[in-house]
């Protein structure tokens, strides 16, 4: 028999039914909310690094949570780093008109205009900047307008990683008017990290390390006036400045969301640095640094496992192998290396994975870890990061190959910005004559 529900029994049941379907709804939401919130803290961290990436989680949160301005910000200031100044535009056009009280997003649309020259489009969101923040519209006007006269580039949202030849003279010209303006303005933090900004495109470093300790001073409350000056640092090789900037982050900002990192490349680079200072004075005077060799002539050719079978062992092995080719070439081939696929009896395994549980450090794109293989030979396994969706940028990918399979034939790590075996290797051109002859010491001599 089938039964039949009454009136009351069947409105209370469509009720019931009703909610249900809202908390589901509901649930949903904060589900996309907290992914969003996930995807773009990630981007955040990588802008600098990384910036293809960032864009790409930064994309995905927008698409999650499409009202968020700050999303759209932090996505136009990737694309300024990638040189896409009218997606950057595009992006920065969505974050002002989500959240157009933010001074921030409106200078950064205007710089943008003048870098595009769409200098009309300038002038509009000037306009728009005097009548929503008087008090700080005069100095940008002034700025801007003096970027629209001289076809100067524009204000910095775009790559730190230098120059070409054919930026150079604006780059000068921007540097210079930039210095003008300060000689009448000494305490502005923004110029002072412009003008850092400028020098850090011209590879003037040191010069850019003076700025953004004035910037750094001057706006003491901006969290990315340190990370400026720790790029700086770096790119100069000041590993001491630098890692007094790590602490001094720690102290200013100790709940940022990038607080775990610092604090972990504090506790590791603080002996890493002290070491590579000893090795560096020890190698000036002729005597023995902690360089040694990590393979015997016996265990030649050396055997490297890599993995196969996927499309992405495919893909990534010939990075791998190409490096190895790279570092038997600067040992005149004393190191030779031979591919195999039983992990048991090699001397150096690479793996590469999306997992960063498997790096012991928050900060590492790639690690080295010693070990030994069944026939008790030294053996190291190398691990290369992927990014979550299994890419990875080519040139990034391969000095990361370079530089952990040069830790494990036992180098440690240069004091030169240069080097591929600098702590954030970013090589010109693969090997350098420091890198090779400090292989060639340990397998030649």
């Amino acid at each position: 028999m089938v039964q039949t529900l009454n009136r009351l029994q069947y409105q209370s049941t469509l009720m019931l039914a009703a909610l249900s379907l809202s908390m589901t709804a509901a649930s949903a939401d904060d589900d996309a909310m907290a992914r969003a919130y996930q995807l773009s803290e990630r981007a955040y961290t990588l802008i600098e690094k990384n910036p293809q990436k960032a864009a790409e989680l930064l994309w995905q949160s927008a698409a999650l949570n499409p009202n968020d301005g700050n999303t759209q910000y932090n996505l136009g200031v990737s694309f300024s780093r990638l040189r896409r100044s009218q997606d950057a535009c595009n992006a920065y056009r969505k974050a002002v008109a989500l959240e157009p009280s933010e001074f921030d997003y409106w200078r950064a649309l205007a710089r943008t205009y003048v870098e595009c020259k769409a200098n009309k489009n300038a002038l509009w969101a000037l306009s728009e900047i005097r009548k929503r923040f008087p008090s700080q519209a005069k100095q940008l006007s002034e700025e801007l307008t003096e970027s629209m006269s001289s076809e100067s580039l524009a204000a910095p949202s775009t790559s730190k990683s230098g120059a070409t030849t054919k930026d150079q003279p604006a780059i000068e010209s921007r540097i210079a008017q930039l210095r003008i303006l300060l000689a009448s303005k000494p305490n502005d933090g923004q110029l002072h990290s412009e003008l850092g900004y400028w020098l850090g495109q011209a590879k003037q470093y040191k010069a850019a390390i003076q700025e953004y300790n004035k910037s750094t001073a001057l706006l003491p409350n901006d969290p990315q006036q340190l990370h400026y000056l720790m790029w700086a640092q770096g790119k100069s090789g000041d590993l001491e400045g630098l890692q007094a900037s790590r602490n001094l982050y720690v102290t200013m900002f100790p709940k940022a969301s990038d607080i775990k990192t610092i604090k972990d490349e504090i506790a590791y680079y603080g002996t890493d640095f002290a070491q590579t200072r000893s090795n560096e004075k020890a190698r000036q005077q002729g005597g023995k640094s902690s360089d040694n060799a990590s393979y015997k002539s016996v265990q030649m050719p050396l055997k490297v496992c890599l993995p196969v079978g996927s499309v992405l062992d495919g893909k990534y092995r010939p990075y791998v192998q190409r490096a190895c080719t790279e570092w038997a070439a600067a040992t005149n081939h004393r190191l030779r290396f031979v591919t195999v696929t039983n992990p048991a009896d090699a001397g150096l395994v690479c793996q590469w994975t999306n997992d960063k549980s498997k790096l012991h450090h928050s900060f590492a794109s790639g690690e080295t870890h010693q070990g030994k293989n069944s026939a008790g030979d030294d053996q190291a396994t190398v691990y290369l990061l992927l990014n979550e969706d299994n890419s990875v940028d080519d040139k990034s990918f391969y000095d990361t190959c370079l530089h952990e399979i040069g830790h494990a034939i036992g180098l440690s790590h240069s004091s030169n910005p240069a080097d591929v075996m600098y702590y954030a290797s970013n090589t010109e051109n693969g090997l350098t004559t420091n890198d090779k002859s400090r292989a060639h010491d340990l397998y030649c001599n």
